[in-house]
């Protein structure tokens, strides 16, 4: 299929999205984690217990949360004592770098071609198509290499920690969008990233883009309950 052909169907999110912030109305339909899952009594206390836990730990809850709650459990086989572990974990890493603020801004509107550091890298990498719909319901990052990705320009534009703090932006709108997601469609949703790699090849292949990334890594463990 050729780029032209590629673009055509993929709304390019980088630019637009709908308003993400539920209307009174449509929070009223938003579902509850428990009754929608059809959660035992005994899972049910374990959410709650899971939510008492993060918020404990500074946890900034929202109405959606939960969702997120129930990712953690499942992980650790409903076993509330290991989750509790990661939960924590994840409580002080989300407040040391300021996640709720990111969070609540996506959830205000705020769209990826406004996350800091975008606009100076967006135009030398691949080219990305955030929160698209898969046929079973779930949700989908698309990046796309064709034609787009330049290694030296990517690199002059922008720093280790303007990257790493865009890939805040990133993961915190998938966390999110998959916490609404499942609200809404009352059943847990899943994420995934789809990388078309036609057209890359050694040219694309830098040490030094490692090097500027690194900081991404360290995000792996958070990223991977968040997909669960």
């Amino acid at each position: 299929m050729s780029w032209r052909r590629r673009r055509s169907w993929l709304p390019d999110t980088r630019q637009s999205e709908s308003a993400t912030t539920p209307s009174a109305r449509q929070r009223s339909e938003l579902h509850g984690a428990a009754a929608a899952l059809g959660l035992t009594a005994g899972e049910s206390v374990l959410l709650a217990q899971a939510c008492a836990i993060a918020r404990g730990a500074g946890w900034e809850i929202d109405e959606l949360s939960e969702w997120t709650m129930v990712r953690f459990l499942l992980k650790h086989d409903w076993r509330l004592e290991r989750a509790e572990r990661q939960i924590r974990a994840t409580a002080a890493w989300r407040t040391s770098v300021g996640a709720h603020g990111r969070r609540q801004a996506i959830a205000d509107g705020l769209q990826p071609s406004q996350w800091p550091g975008m606009a100076q890298v967006a135009p030398h990498i691949l080219l990305l198509f955030t929160n698209l719909p898969s046929h079973e319901g779930d949700r989908i990052t698309y990046l796309d290499s064709s034609n787009v990705y330049d290694v030296a320009a990517f690199l002059a534009s922008a720093t280790e920690d303007q990257v790493y703090q865009l890939n805040l932006h990133v993961l915190e709108h998938m966390s999110y969008h998959n916490d609404l997601a499942s609200a809404r469609a009352g059943k847990l949703v899943r994420w995934s990233t789809h990388f078309d790699a036609e057209g890359v090849g050694m040219r694309h292949i830098s040490v030094r883009v490692g090097v500027l990334t690194k900081g991404f890594y360290k995000l792996t463990y958070i990223c991977r309950s968040c997909q669960r």
